[in-house]
């Protein structure tokens, strides 16, 4: 059985996922001056692209028991 917390947190971790992957596709189709030129300068960050992979599974790891099951942080 999964908690409410844990089920708000899942929701939570999801939607920021979500929205940080919209956001970046829209400033990409967009293109303001200042995001092509950080883009020329620096390329596309690459802790972005771990800081999304950590909230999706972080989401979907709470959410869903056979995850945690296969997975296990802690031992019982």
């Amino acid at each position: 059985m999964i908690s409410r917390k844990m089920l708000w947190v899942s929701y939570v971790m999801s939607t920021l996922t979500v929205l940080m992957l919209l956001f970046s596709g829209m400033m990409k189709m967009v293109k303001p001056p200042s995001v092509v030129e950080g883009f020329a300068l620096v390329g596309e960050p690459f802790h972005m692209a771990v800081l999304l992979g950590a909230l999706l599974w972080g989401g979907l790891y709470l959410k869903d028991e056979r995850l945690r099951l296969l997975i296990p942080l802690r031992s019982e």
